[in-house]
């Protein structure tokens, strides 16, 4: 009888602390919101789960301590190198938007990828991202743009609004090339003081459309904040309704981490996991 009992309370305690971890989740993610328009410094469980049950385009590689998700597939469309630059407002051309599964994971919901480097005649072409070379990569804590060229883009946006992002490099040669950006700070080589520290990069948008970002080398990109004219924090570039398609195509057992672990949860130790792309406790 006592051991019921306890076995019921427990139960009751882990379910509200269960329900206490996603309030103070979803009360982290609105705060988010109101101060960033993308925040790559937390990526949400259920973007893990869509790489994760994405195995065959996505893998997931350990460096040291760190983990990331990188592309297996080719990704992105050859431009050809031409005897002049590429005009950048084409990017729509050969960039890419993450489609995982048939949905856009919400931390990068309305961003283009792509590659736009220079060639060996010295002029800009666009590229591809080739299979297993690791050069785009997704943390959890942080994007990883790991080539020359190496891009992302954000489109309709406004003239007059004002952009920062957060990056961090390991050399002091590796730094982002805005495009219809007037500069105010950043966007250039950095002092070796700022070396693998946070570096805040700032400017305003030149005319209504795209920007394109692309690195000089391997730079790490932390967070994107957008404002307009009266200084409100722009949080919707697009509309990210995903959660739903993203649940139905994360199939499997996965841990909080968002890493795959069973077809399905009978074997597995007690514990929280996520099924279906839900929170489930098994006891």
């Amino acid at each position: 009888m006592k051991r019921n009992y306890f076995c019921k309370a427990r139960t009751s305690l882990l379910k509200s602390v269960l329900v206490l971890f996603v309030m103070m989740a979803a009360v982290a993610a609105k705060a988010q919101d109101a101060t960033t328009t993308y925040n790559f410094r937390s990526l949400p469980a259920i973007d893990s789960l869509l790489f994760a049950g994405d195995a065959t385009n996505w893998t997931l590689v350990t460096e040291g301590t760190s983990k990331y998700f990188a592309n297996a597939t080719v990704l992105g469309t050859y431009h050809g190198e031409k005897d002049a630059d590429a005009d950048i407002n084409d990017f729509r051309k050969y960039f890419f938007k993450l489609d995982i599964g048939g949905s856009e994971p919400q931390s990068y919901a309305g961003l283009w990828f792509g590659k736009y480097y220079t060639t060996g005649k010295g002029y800009r072409a666009f590229g591809t991202f080739p299979a297993g070379k690791n050069q785009l990569r997704f943390y959890t804590n942080r994007l990883g743009l790991w080539a020359g060229g190496a891009a992302f883009a954000i489109d309709n946006l406004k003239g007059g609004q004002t952009i920062e992002i957060v990056t961090r490099s390991a050399k002091t040669a590796n730094y982002l090339i805005p495009s219809n950006v007037t500069i105010t700070s950043g966007f250039a080589e950095i002092s070796s003081d700022q070396v693998s520290k946070d570096v805040t990069n700032t400017g305003t948008i030149a005319a209504d459309g795209a920007c394109v970002f692309y690195a000089t080398n391997g730079i790490y990109v932390y967070s994107i904040t957008i404002k307009d004219a009266d200084g409100n924090v722009v949080t919707a570039i697009t509309a990210p309704a995903i959660a739903k398609a993203a649940k139905a195509s994360a199939k499997g057992v996965f841990n909080l981490q968002g890493q795959r672990v069973a077809d399905d949860a009978t074997s597995l130790p007690n514990g929280i996991y996520i099924v279906n792309g839900k929170k489930v406790l098994k006891k």
